[in-house]
Parts: C-alpha cells; structure tokens; sequence
C-alpha cells in the first residue's frame, strides 16, 4: 500500500511538471516594451518590546527599507492600447499545480529574482487570470517567460501617416501659396457658356491626371521661369470648342484672383 501511495505520488508530480513544460509553448502575441521606469518603496515598519523579571524594558524595531522595482509601458501588435506592467520580485519555477503537488517544496526551492526586461519587443500570451505572460532568453541564452501584471491600460491615439503622395501634393501646394503671396502666380476660375471647352495655355493643352482641362475649372497659373518672367510675365489662356470660334486672354499672374466668364461664339464657317 505505501508503495502504490509512493508511486501515485510521483506520478501526479511528473504529470503537473510535463503540462508545466508543455504550457511553454505557444507565445502568440508580438509584445513592444517602449518604456521603463524604476519606482521605488520603503517596506514597513515592526516593533515590539518587553519586560524581564527584573522591570527591566527592552524593544526591537525591524524594516523600514527602502526598495525598488520597475514599471514597464508595452504595447502589443493589433491591440490600440498602452498597458502599464509591474512584476513580482521574485518567481519560481513549475506553477501552482507544481506547488501543490509538493506542498510549497518547489516554492522554495526554486525562487529566484524576477528578470527586469529592457526596451525592445518580445513574444506574449494572455493569461485567463488576465496577467501577460512574456517570453525571452536568459543571461545563458535560455528561452523563459515571466508574468506581468496590469496596472493600468490607455488607448492610444492613432495618428494616421500621410502616405508619399500626400507628403507631396502639401508640399505642392504650400509651395504654390508662397508664389502667390509673392506675386509670381494667381489662381484662376473659368466659366464659359456652354460648358465643356478646353483650356489651353500658350498654346499648349493644360493637362491635369493626363487629361486636359475642361469648363468650369479653376487653375492656378504661374508665371514664366525666373529668366523670363521679368521679360514676359504675361501668359496666353486660350478657350478653345469644336463649332465655337477660339478666345484669347492674356493674364498676368500677380498673386490676385482671376476670374474669366465667356460665352462662346458659333464658329459659322
């Protein structure tokens, strides 16, 4: 009978070890430490006294050190949150089931300063008590993991990143309010009756997304290059429609608003 006692012993201890092994495994999350800060605390203070036979009184005070530990701010892949992790100061190895089956035993024996981890990102799991479970590799190069607690959690503000084409057309565009300011282009409007004619500018289609521009339309047109502009500042806009005879307008872009209302003429030849 006490061997069968023995036997059944060791065999519930080496089955609660073999799920602790087995619970290493998956780390599904993609955790990012951003940062880490040290707290620190003072532990309590103890103290008693007493009195001998002879009245003579005597007392003792214990604690009151000092100590600190790390608050660690993560964010994890796909979640828009920031969580705030603390961690005990110590851990052991084989988990509750462990610590049961060798009533406290491996507690003690295996109890070893928790890791502080540094900035960078690592592999995660949730617990079901809600804890974050987080793996890495030890001073010996060893994968384990450790548990963290939340402290607190914050959404994150998602600023969204302009994309190339953005970044460019803003930059587009303050460009072109700095030579209207200086009074080296003008924005233009153009209406004309009936609708539909194409613009033309010194002869040329002006194009836009490689189509030209048709009425109403607005534009902004600037002047000649910098060795021409003092020379030939103005520029031909040129409305232009089958059945309809052509209009010409010189515009001198000076930074003021233009705006040309035409209506067409049938061309009868």
């Amino acid at each position: 009978m006490k061997r069968l006692c023995v036997f059944l012993f060791l065999f519930a201890l080496l089955s609660v070890a073999a799920l602790a092994r087995k619970d290493d495994g998956d780390f599904p999350l993609t955790v990012h430490i951003t940062a880490v800060n040290v707290e620190q605390g003072q532990e309590g203070i103890e103290g008693s006294g007493s009195t001998d036979s002879n009245g003579n009184y005597s007392s003792s005070v214990s604690g009151g050190g000092s100590y600190t530990w790390k608050v660690f701010t993560a964010q994890i892949e796909g979640d828009n949150k920031f969580y705030t992790l603390n961690t005990a100061r110590r851990h052991y190895k084989g988990g509750r089931g462990l610590a049961v089956a060798t009533l406290g035993w491996s507690v003690a024996a295996t109890a070893k300063p928790n890791y502080w981890l540094g900035i960078g990102g690592y592999h995660g799991r949730w617990n079901k008590d809600g804890t974050l479970e987080i793996q890495f590799t030890d001073a010996k190069g060893k994968p384990t993991h450790q548990t963290f607690w939340i402290e607190s959690e914050v959404a994150s503000q998602s600023v969204p990143v302009p994309t190339l084409l953005e970044t460019t057309q803003k930059a587009m565009a303050d460009a072109t309010m700095q030579l209207i300011a200086k009074g080296q282009a003008s924005h233009c409007a153009v209406v004309t009756n009936p609708v539909g004619a194409e613009i033309y500018i010194d002869g040329e289609p002006f194009l836009k997304e490689g189509k030209i521009l048709l009425t109403p339309t607005e534009f902004i047109l600037r002047r000649q290059s910098n060795l021409c502009e003092e020379r030939c500042p103005t520029r031909i806009v040129t409305i232009k429609m089958a059945g309809y005879k052509a209009v010409e307008k010189t515009i001198v872009p000076d930074g003021k608003d233009v705006s040309l209302a035409i209506f067409l003429e049938k061309d009868i030849n």
